[in-house]
């Protein structure tokens, strides 16, 4: 009797396809890209460097990174609004190895800097999933 229960569980999983929770990559890396800027958002720079992709990482000392953030970030105030401008696939980055990769972009606005551009560069970390490699903020 249990294992004719099993059964029939595993033969509805098979048929029900791939699980409704599972996201798309574009939309994967876009969650990944949000979670990461909310630790932006929050002042946690040192938390920023450790979510961020194993290549980043090996490319800047967490010291540099946390200063370099700060500077940038600090500055804007708080964050007012940010809305999806673009995100887009890619094999490449300038840089980077070949891999997988999502340039995603925001229209964002902040107490003191009504427009700017953050752009967020994700990579494919292995099993950490979508981890960002890059991250700027422009006018």
């Amino acid at each position: 009797m249990v294992l004719q229960v099993i059964a029939r569980c595993a033969i509805v999983m098979l048929l029900a396809g791939p699980s409704a929770t599972a996201q798309a990559p574009d939309d994967a890396a876009q969650t990944a890209a949000e979670v990461w800027l909310k630790i932006v958002d929050a002042g946690n720079y040192g938390s920023t460097y450790d979510e961020a992709a194993t290549a980043f990482k090996g490319a800047v000392p967490v010291e540099k990174w946390t200063a370099a953030l700060a500077g940038v970030r600090a500055p804007l105030g708080s964050l007012t609004s940010r809305t999806l401008a673009s995100r887009e696939a890619s094999d490449q980055l300038p840089g980077e190895p070949p891999g997988k990769y999502f340039t995603i972009r925001f229209t964002t606005a902040f107490a003191n800097a009504p427009k700017m551009t953050e752009t967020i560069m994700l990579t494919l970390d292995g099993e950490r999933g979508w981890r960002v490699v890059g991250f700027t903020i422009r006018p």
